[in-house]
């Protein structure tokens, strides 16, 4: 059996729609204590609106980050001031794709996990820490390699389950709700991991090809379809039928890569996945071990029998 590691979120490229209409946007937003700083909260909302209207910079997520940490620090009792933090730590991030960059870009990806934490210590239930925490931590783990990829598997799983059933939403973005991204990183994260009874026992997680299928089809439902999510539901599509581009399922998967990329792109991670799409359409063997940061390795029952705890 082959399998593949974790790698986590890609984008947060969402809208909103079937599940967004459940839970009602009710995320009880509180931003009293960024308004106490007039001048980074002015900034940060241009900042913020400009990347609505094109793809962010990287200069400009870099001062995102900044601004919310400066008030961060000012107003340590401000819970949403963490996941925000961790928002703009992982948007940044993923902004740097070229592969030299990825001591700096975990370092960011680090800010965003530091934050988020400790916004879970005030409060465990915050299900935006929790979508931003297991963010962090599956693009940490894709850096790092196979064995914290699956050290912290589990962990990720949970977080982002835990939104799911939370019955709670928030428009991240225009383009982007929480339930949509979250569905959207599940359905990753069971294409990643490899689907294995013995990492199972040994880690507490375990892929399912379809599982990514079905939450990446509610990501879209959720968020309507966009770049990232319609090329990752393509993605997990070609990747169930191991690549064989002849097989229905994956002939569905390459309309769903075609229909990508006539989408608008809305940030920088949507400009990555057109990037990217080529890539997957000239050869569909790495549909599988597909991550944005960098191409997974496969692993095998072998290799995941010689890992230790």
């Amino acid at each position: 059996m082959r399998g593949r590691i974790i790698a986590s979120l890609a984008s947060l490229c969402l809208s909103g729609s079937a599940f967004a209409a459940d839970a009602k946007f009710n995320y009880p937003l509180d931003d009293a204590p960024l308004k106490k700083h007039a001048k980074e909260a002015t900034e940060l909302e241009e900042l913020r609106a400009a990347g609505f209207e094109k793809p962010a910079t990287e200069q400009s997520l870099r001062r995102q980050v900044e601004i919310l940490e400066e008030v961060s620090k000012a107003e340590p009792a401000w819970i949403d001031g963490y996941w925000m933090l961790g928002e703009a730590a992982f948007q940044q991030g993923n902004s740097l794709s070229n592969p030299k960059d990825l001591k700096e870009t975990r370092a960011i990806f680090l800010k965003g996990q530091e934050a988020t934490e400790k916004c879970l210590k005030i409060d465990a239930k915050n299900v935006l820490c929790k979508m931003f925490l297991g963010a962090s931590l599956g693009k940490i783990a894709s850096i790092d390699g196979i064995f914290s990829s699956l050290r912290r598997a589990s962990v990720v799983e949970g977080l982002w389950l835990d939104v799911t059933k939370s019955g709670i939403d928030h428009r991240l973005s225009p383009n982007s709700t929480l339930q949509g991204s979250a569905r959207y990183a599940l359905g990753l994260y069971y294409r990643l991991v490899p689907d294995s009874f013995i990492l199972k026992m040994m880690f507490g997680a375990r892929g399912d090809i379809q599982k990514s299928i079905s939450y990446h089809k509610e990501s879209v439902e959720a968020d309507g379809g966009n770049t990232c999510n319609l090329m990752m539901l393509g993605i997990a599509q070609i990747c169930s039928v191991k690549g064989d581009v002849k097989d229905k399922v994956a002939i569905e998967g390459l309309k769903n890569l075609a229909d990508a990329k006539t989408k608008p792109i809305t940030n920088a991670m949507g400009k990555t996945c057109a990037n990217d799409i080529p890539k997957i359409e000239k050869d569909p063997s790495l549909a599988c071990g597909y991550e944005t940061s960098r191409q997974q390795e496969e692993t095998s029952e072998e290799d995941i029998k010689n890992l230790k705890k």
